[in-house]
């Protein structure tokens, strides 16, 4: 534990090591007991440290570098094989701690299948037991074939995008709110992806980190344009990125959206990538605007990852932003924490470089093969007979 949280903590790269930035020291007690060192008061400290990963010491220094790429774990399934883009299988681990039903499987395989229509017509073939990340016209074909079902689960998922904004033409803050009046969010969530809630700012709108005040912006052309002849756009031309199966219907939401930006005089071009491009374009800062999808922050304790982790170059040009987040970081009143989440709130509302567009339930087709599925934050498992097969990282 102590070398994954140093690791984090001192990593040069990457858009988790804010989360350990607070942290001094890891001392460690016992086997059993580690007691982190804080540099100041850090009350969403344990939510923070929560999102890194735990790894070997004695792993990193055997293999180097990517020792990540290696396996350990003490759970009831064993890395099998892993065929980049093909497949990633698992088998039963028999000296496992706990106990497997009778008949429960030997095997899992997971296979990546980017296409949604192929990922549908995989599973209603008999060659896949689940699909995840459908929209809901494709979860209502599974409720009509026989044996087969839809599952909808609660989630904290939505789908947004993100402008550079310290770089032309998005470092103008008229232009920036004009992206915001140009989401025609009412017609993505009924018309594209057939369900979902619109949202105005990156929590669920009945938290209480959610100003009450503040309402989804609708599509608006006539402000868009008033907003953009107020600002020093050029008809620059700007690229816009994304990738596929992110989130359900994402490629069609951003043909949508670059679409409608060029009608209203937007100059966009979209380009539809494989994650590794995406990731490493995004990281690379060669965009102008992402699309992407994030978990819901309830509390959104996470303000320093959406504006420093993703590259955005929010904190550049509005240094009083980041005094915000810092001091809301270290405040231990939980009333007084509470007022300032939402100031923060109201602060990226004001003067948006990242658009939280919609949140959406996850919706899996199942075979009835399943006869259980059950959603748990960070974890999917997948349940045949009554027996807990595997845990599946939410995005694999």
């Amino acid at each position: 534990m102590r070398f994954s949280i140093l690791r984090l903590r001192d990593s040069p790269t990457g858009n988790l090591k804010f989360q350990a930035r607070h942290v001094e020291d890891v001392i460690v007690v016992d086997p059993d007991t580690i007691r982190l060192v804080t540099k100041s008061p850090s009350p969403t400290n344990l939510l923070f440290i929560d999102a890194g990963r735990v790894y070997s010491a004695k792993q990193a220094e055997q293999d180097g570098e990517r020792f990540f790429e290696s396996f350990i774990g003490t759970g009831p399934w064993k890395f099998d094989e892993w065929v980049p883009g093909t497949k990633f299988s698992w088998t039963r681990n028999d000296d496992w701690w706990g106990e497997f039903a009778d008949g429960a499987a030997t095997n899992l395989e997971h296979r990546p299948i980017p296409e949604p229509a192929t990922a549908v017509a995989a599973v209603l073939s008999g060659g896949v037991d689940i699909v995840i990340r459908l929209a809901n016209e494709p979860a209502e074909k599974f409720d009509e074939a026989a044996g087969y079902h839809s599952v909808s689960r609660p989630s904290n998922a939505n789908t947004a995008f993100c402008v550079k904004a310290d770089t032309p033409p998005f470092n103008d803050a008229k232009l920036r709110l004009a992206m915001d009046y140009a989401i025609d969010r009412k017609s993505i969530v009924e018309d594209i992806t057939g369900f979902g809630t619109a949202l105005a700012v990156r929590s669920s709108p009945d938290s209480p980190w959610t100003p009450p005040e503040l309402e989804p912006r609708f599509f608006d052309a006539e402000k868009v344009q008033q907003l953009v002849s107020e600002s020093n756009y050029d008809d620059m031309e700007f690229r816009f990125i994304t990738r596929t199966r992110r989130t359900p219907k994402d490629v069609e939401i951003a043909e949508f959206m670059t679409a409608t930006w060029k009608q209203l005089g937007l100059n966009a071009t979209l380009e539809v990538l494989g994650d590794a491009a995406f990731s490493q374009r995004r990281k690379g800062g060669d965009y102008e605007i992402f699309l992407t999808s994030w978990g819901l922050s309830n509390p959104p304790h996470n303000f320093n990852a959406h504006m420093i982790g993703h590259q955005i170059g929010y904190h550049a040009t509005h240094p009083d932003f980041q005094e915000l987040t810092e001091a809301m970081a270290t405040e231990m009143d939980p009333v007084k924490f509470d007022a300032m989440v939402q100031d923060i709130q109201r602060y990226l509302y004001n003067d948006p470089a990242c658009y939280h567009i919609f949140t959406y339930p996850n919706l899996y087709g199942v075979s009835d093969r399943v006869q259980e599925l059950v959603n748990i934050p960070g974890e999917i498992y997948i349940q045949y007979d009554q027996t807990v097969l595997a845990p599946h990282a939410r995005g694999q």
